[in-house]
């Protein structure tokens, strides 16, 4: 009786352990989530910010072609002005769709995570991407 109650006692210390492990996590990825969210609107704000800029150097650069006077260094200038800003605009929308795709990742491994806890499960994510899954035992 003694041993079954330590056993007991021990089973309960042990799954009282992996949940507070388990909650941790849980914790973790949604920060990470969060932080995500944080990212790309930051992201989307500056992608806007260089979409506008574009607009404005495309406009800027239509009315300058138009006057007869405009010399090619200035002509040269305001192109290498508009790549910068298309090329700022493109790695932008990069980086937006890289967070998005973390940002998923993220929800994924959340769901993953309180799925396996409502199951009685332990699933950790290896760096390779492969889940491994343990049993534990609720009290």
């Amino acid at each position: 009786d003694l041993i079954k109650q330590q056993e007991m006692t021990s089973d309960l210390t042990r799954s009282g352990t992996q949940t507070r492990s388990l909650m941790d996590r849980v914790q973790h990825l949604e920060e990470s989530i969060a932080a995500d969210a944080d990212a790309k609107a930051q992201l989307q704000s500056q992608l806007e910010v260089s979409e506008t800029n574009v607009n404005s150097l495309e406009a800027r650069l239509r009315d300058l072609e138009g006057t007869v006077q405009m010399s090619d260094e200035k002509s040269d200038e305001l192109q290498r002005l508009l790549d910068s800003e298309v090329d700022a605009k493109a790695q932008l929308e990069s980086q937006l769709a890289a967070s998005e795709l973390e940002m998923q990742n993220l929800h994924e491994q959340l769901e993953a995570s309180e799925v396996s806890r409502e199951a009685g499960q332990i699933v950790t994510t290896t760096p390779s991407g492969h889940s491994q899954c343990s049993e534990f035992t609720s009290t």
